[in-house]
């Protein structure tokens, strides 16, 4: 990555988007729970896959109410530094500085210090996001 410089942002439609789905989801949630506790409890394989798909559903859900809060952070990637700009400040992190963490069930990505200070949490379906994480676990790592 020496001299390539790799921008990361989040755009202002991705947020109406990324609000769009999670409420299609929670009320998905919703209406399914409610159906299931009128159609009575019996047992099977079905009802508990229905559990796990649901409980797979909730936990996305609150991975993407955990992503609103990281939206407008700007990533750039340049001569193997990250330079991370949120609301006016730039802030310089050499790589061996950063962690992250994927998120598989959910698309979620975690980009962290190594002192636990979270800088993002994004969504997979965010433009460049896998680009980001890509380069900087193959620099990492």
């Amino acid at each position: 990555m020496l001299n390539e410089e790799v921008k990361i942002d989040t755009p202002g439609w991705f947020k109406a988007l990324h609000l769009a789905v999670m409420c299609i989801f929670s009320i998905v949630i919703a209406s399914f729970t409610y159906i299931g506790i009128y159609t009575g409890f019996e047992l099977t394989l079905l009802i508990v896959a229905k559990a796990i798909f649901y409980s797979y559903l909730v936990f996305t859900v609150f991975m993407n109410i955990r992503c609103l809060k990281y939206y407008g952070v700007h990533f750039v990637i340049k001569n193997n530094r990250v330079y991370y700009h949120k609301s006016g400040a730039i802030t310089k992190y050499e790589l061996h500085e950063l962690e992250f963490e994927e998120y598989a069930l959910s698309g979620i990505y975690k980009i962290q210090t190594k002192n636990g200070d979270v800088l993002a949490i994004m969504h997979s379906w965010l433009p460049g996001g896998q680009i980001l994480v890509s380069n900087l676990g193959r620099c990492v790592g």
